[in-house]
């Protein structure tokens, strides 16, 4: 007898307070940081054990009188946090039911205020009779004697329990009891582990024979209960083939492959080594095969093979950048290498994929909502969620982050951040580190070559960089947050270390020439859309990796102070030399020839009303105290920004073992987003002090900065209408429209 015991939140039923609060405050950072912070866990288990919601909401209130409003949701809005069934659970369960050796239980934390509405409102939890419920017993998962009450209440014993649960500390909880643990991860992946796939009969093979299918052993060749076979034509079958309920499978070579719920596979001459998600459309493709055998490993970042890591299921942008930065920490390689070794298998690709008219697709792991189509050709790689590889593509050793697409270029040996689009004719990209919020040009070579008689080196970007049409850039390069590159081959290595700068190779004068402040002086519009479109364009449904879209943070803020100091200096100097108003910048070019600042007077005006509009824009009008030197060091990991203390504390975390797997240190990682939108307030206040030269902010500081952001936020309206208003009265671009009512109805008002 086997006796399998679910969790519902998050496994039988979707439980997701975030999107509320992500809407409550209009800011998903924010939402993370009020679940861990003020509604945290231990208040949440208070109200799960029994106690009742009003008394906790009042006793939290007072509190946080300011979260007053937000706390009250907890119950007023608890049915739209349980957004609907997780998929394809209710048909594991219907199977199982089945199943004659089988007993069906539940255990769940969930306060018996609102549990029983919510099982009259689910029926995928009416399905389960047998249960314990958290408020009825005033315990909560993972205290041990929860899952003992469950044991002694149905008379089970713990050998003969699967328990599944998707969070690790329960499912460890009910190991350290004997009962075997499952971490949820899927209807498809949970079918596998429960071995619910059984060979096709003969009367079943008999009938996939006559739709033209054949395999090398139908023994290897294994189906869900619900399969519809009457979906499956002329395949060849080779050896660990699992088919769950598949729309259509047509005209396919499979081997070693598990397929999704509603998949289709059709003209796919060879499909290997993967776990195919739910939803998933495989078509008219060379070759997609995933190697088992061995570690699949990707030189990112140098095409040296020194920062090569393992590409694993679950592997996220962030995960890849700490194993191939990190390389002066030996113990945390190591650590890195033991995880792997354990999470190793087939290749994934995830829910809602799209892979279509591709040549050939190699050792790839697939994020949910991607697209591959139109001649890609990919070896070695690893795609976050919603990215998109089109029209010939040709992409090795990379590692994409989410939100990103890439197309008509090549890129090799990179490690890419989410929101990055590189989808013109003919782009390259080599050895690189890319921080997100990119863009690149066509025509734009980075990274193809170097100066010297060394293997190539390594070029590396902030966020935000945006080299322009033809640009050629050589290895080793680095470049600060939000640098825009004009036109230009340029000859040596460079070292841009001022934000938000323009760049130009001026020939004529044979001189590099820096803008620093470009985008906020000459460039806001787009600027101001930067900050609001990668946000909007983000379609992922996991949003495993964090990811701060402002361009005003605290890591770039810090750039701006540095680049303050640079300017006063190189300015003071240039006086001191009696150069007049020419201002030679040093240490970003390795060359003989002059590195030139322009307008570095108006750019140091510029980074100050930059840093009070970020830090006035943290505060959101609220007037704070903190004690102590701000934070100075942030490090962006895959997108999300990490303050250097709690960083070198979770890499000795990760050392020591306290964090010993990928799942734990996704966890550290979910706990420090929540914990940044009040790190970042406090950052913000940090630099407000710096600017005021004061320890402190008084009344008079407080007033001061009030008005100061107000005329800011006027100044960036108007320059967004400015910079607009610019293209409107462009006699130019009026000039292939007929008449103005034209115009504006085939580009907008």
């Amino acid at each position: 007898m086997k006796n399998i015991i679910f969790d519902f939140g998050n496994v039988l039923v979707k439980w997701q307070p975030e999107k509320v609060y992500s809407e409550h405050f209009g800011d998903e950072a924010k939402a993370w940081w009020f679940m861990r912070h003020v509604c945290d866990l231990d208040w949440r288990q208070r109200i799960d054990a029994g106690e009742r919601y009003d008394a906790c909401i009042a006793e939290k209130s007072a509190q946080h009188p300011e979260y007053k409003e937000a706390l009250e949701m907890y119950h007023s809005h608890w049915q739209e946090m349980l957004t609907g069934e997780m998929e394809g659970m209710r048909e594991v369960l219907a199977e199982l039911k089945q199943e004659p050796d089988v007993r069906i239980y539940g255990l769940t934390n969930w306060s018996m205020e609102t549990f029983p509405a919510a099982r009259e409102r689910f029926g995928i939890l009416q399905m389960i009779d047998n249960y314990v419920v958290s408020g009825a017993e005033g315990l909560v998962k993972p205290d041990a004697r929860l899952f003992c009450v469950l044991l002694e209440r149905y008379g089970l014993k713990a050998e003969e329990c699967i328990f599944i649960d998707d969070n690790e500390a329960n499912v460890r909880a009910a190991e350290a009891l004997g009962i075997t643990g499952i971490v949820f991860r899927g209807a498809n992946d949970l079918r596998e582990r429960l071995g619910m796939f059984r060979p096709v009969d003969a009367r079943e093979v008999a009938q996939l024979e006559r739709q033209g299918n054949w395999a090398d052993d139908w023994s290897q060749v294994r189906i869900c209960p619900d399969t519809n076979l009457g979906r499956i034509w002329r395949n060849h079958f080779g050896r660990g083939v699992e088919l769950g309920r598949v729309a259509s499978v047509t005209n396919s070579h499979i081997e070693d492959c598990r397929l999704g719920d509603n998949t289709t596979v059709e003209d796919v001459r060879l499909l290997s080594g993967y776990a195919i998600g739910r939803d998933c459309h495989l078509f008219n493709i060379g070759e997609m095969r995933y190697c088992t055998s061995k570690p699949v490993m990707a030189e990112v970042m140098n095409e040296n093979g020194g920062r090569s890591i393992r590409l694993v299921p679950g592997m996220t942008v962030g995960d890849a950048y700490l194993w191939a930065r990190y390389r002066d920490r030996n113990p945390l390689m190591q650590r890195f290498e033991e995880w792997s070794a354990k999470a190793a298998g087939r290749g994934t690709v995830g829910d809602g994929v799209e892979v279509r008219n591709c040549v050939t697709i190699l050792d790839g792991i697939i994020g949910d909502g991607c697209r591959l189509e139109h001649g890609v050709i990919a070896e070695r790689f690893l795609l976050g969620e919603n990215v998109r590889l089109e029209y010939g593509l040709r992409l090795n050793d990379t590692v994409v982050g989410d939100n990103s697409t890439l197309a008509r270029g090549e890129v090799g040996n990179s490690l890419i951040f989410p929101a990055h689009e590189q989808h013109h004719n003919s782009s390259f990209l080599i050895a690189a580190l890319v921080q997100g919020q990119s863009n690149v040009a066509s025509g734009a070579t980075l990274g193809s070559n170097h100066n010297g008689r060394t293997p190539d080196g390594e070029l590396s970007a902030g966020r935000g960089y945006w080299p322009g049409l033809c640009v050629s850039v050589k290895h080793s390069s680095r470049f600060a947050s939000y640098t825009l590159m004009a036109k230009g081959d340029y000859p040596s290595e460079l070292n841009i270390t001022l934000p938000f700068s323009l760049i130009n190779n001026n020939v004529t004068k044979n001189r590099l020439e820096v803008m620093p402040a470009f985008w906020w002086m000459y460039n806001m519009y787009a600027l101001d859309r930067n900050r609001t479109k990668f946000a909007k364009r983000d379609r992922r449904t996991r949003k495993c990796q964090h990811i701060e879209f402002s361009p005003f943070a605290p890591d770039t803020a810090e750039e701006m102070l540095v680049a303050r100091e640079l300017l006063y200096m190189w300015t003071t100097k240039a006086y001191q030399d009696g150069g007049g108003t020419e201002v030679v910048a040093y240490g970003m070019e390795k060359s003989h020839r002059k590195t030139v600042i322009l307008k570095p007077g108006e750019a140091y005006r510029a980074y100050e009303e930059m840093l009070v509009y970020y830090a006035m824009g943290c505060l959101h009008g609220k007037r704070m105290q903190h004690e102590g030197d701000r934070e100075r060091r942030w490090v962006n990991v895959g997108g999300q920004l990490v303050a250097g203390k709690d960083m070198n504390l979770m890499l000795n975390d990760i050392e020591r073992g306290t964090i010993g797997s990928w799942a734990d240190l996704h966890k550290r990682m979910d706990d420090l987003w929540a914990a940044y939108a009040e790190q970042k307030a406090v950052h913000a206040y940090g630099v407000l002090c710096q600017l005021a030269q004061k320890k402190q902010l008084d009344e008079s500081d407080w007033q001061q900065y009030e008005a100061r952001y107000a005329a800011l936020q006027q100044l960036v309206r108007d320059r967004i209408v400015e910079s607009r208003q610019k293209d409107a009265a462009n006699e130019f671009r009026q000039a292939t429209f007929w008449n103005m009512e034209e115009m504006r109805n085939v580009l907008g008002e």
